[in-house]
């Protein structure tokens, strides 16, 4: 994972220095500075809690935040449930930090900042720095407010996705999960394939 990690960081420092490339007299635009002072704390924190490493950002800031983008890598195997409960932790925190910050406000795209102007994505790799096996997901994302679960396969090299579902119905079996857990008695041993989808 660490040659992985390395690859994603240096093309990500490449595009940012490409990205920003500007004359000395140019400054960067004050809602940029505002979203990275949410964000940066943000990637630093969720790695924190959750074992995850930073794997890549950008977004759309033209004249305002349209789109924050972030990235994540884990090195756990997990199936639908595990990775939807993350992805949809995780954004769940990004929208709280963007609609709670008052600087940042006039300069949203639409207020409140909703599941549509997150890109969020959690890749899972082993210990070899590549994707998990097929067994379990590889790659978990929000974008333009779908949810997506996808497994690689590693003779083709591809990507093939075994689940879809709104945001909003993600974040729904999320919190009915959360209700059905904290109101029952957990049962010993439970077998669930990792593609269960609930």
């Amino acid at each position: 994972m660490k040659k992985i990690l390395l690859i994603g960081t240096v093309l990500a420092v490449v595009i940012g220095i490409f990205l920003t490339l500007k004359s000395p007299s140019d400054e960067e635009p004050i809602h940029i500075k505002y979203s990275d002072m949410i964000t940066i704390p943000y990637i630093k924190d969720m790695c924190k809690s959750h074992n995850l490493d930073p794997f890549g950002g950008g977004g759309g800031f033209l004249g305002g935040v349209n789109l924050i983008i972030i990235s994540f890598a884990s090195d756990d195997q997990v199936g639908i449930t595990q990775a939807r409960n993350l992805l949809i932790e995780c954004s769940e925190d990004l929208l709280q930090r963007m609609n709670s910050d008052e600087q940042i406000k006039p300069y949203l795209e639409h207020y409140p900042f909703s599941e549509k102007g997150i890109e969020l994505s959690i890749n899972y790799f082993d210990a070899t720095s590549d994707w998990v096996p097929p067994e379990f997901i590889a790659s978990a994302s929000v974008r333009k407010g779908k949810v997506r679960y996808s497994i690689f396969n590693h003779k083709t090299r591809k990507f093939k996705t075994v689940h879809k579902e709104s945001y909003r119905e993600a974040q729904n079996i999320v919190q009915s999960n959360d209700n059905i857990t904290s109101n029952s008695v957990p049962t010993e041993n439970p077998s669930k394939h990792p593609f269960q989808i609930k």
